[in-house]
């Protein structure tokens, strides 16, 4: 083994998870908000604040694949209620017609 330098500590820079304010390393988390939820981004480890998302554009794929599964799968629920709906009307216009039948058959006798 070479030393305990890691070479991830040669390609970190300002912009690459070191806090502005404190120069302490961040440290990789997994954000648990709605809006970015299992999305991962290091935070300052001192100052307990943001500091970048992690491949933010490999992760907007995801997200994108993501929600447009989403979708998909609402689309089908929205279709198949839709679809509960129209048989629901169809059976009420039938439940209806019987009324209308019966309440004749009961006024012509």
């Amino acid at each position: 083994m070479r030393g305990t330098s890691s070479s991830r500590s040669n390609e970190v820079n300002e912009g690459d998870g070191v806090c502005p304010r404190c120069h302490t390393q961040g440290a990789r988390k997994v954000s648990n908000s709605s809006q970015n939820s299992g999305r991962e981004y290091i935070k300052c480890l001192r100052c307990d604040k943001f500091l970048k998302w992690v491949n933010h554009e490999n992760d907007m794929d995801s997200r994108i694949i993501m929600m447009l599964t989403e979708i998909k799968n609402e689309l089908a629920e929205l279709r198949m209620m839709v679809k509960l709906i129209e048989k629901g009307q169809s059976t009420m216009y039938m439940l209806l017609v019987g009324v209308i039948v019966v309440l004749e058959i009961g006024r012509a006798s």
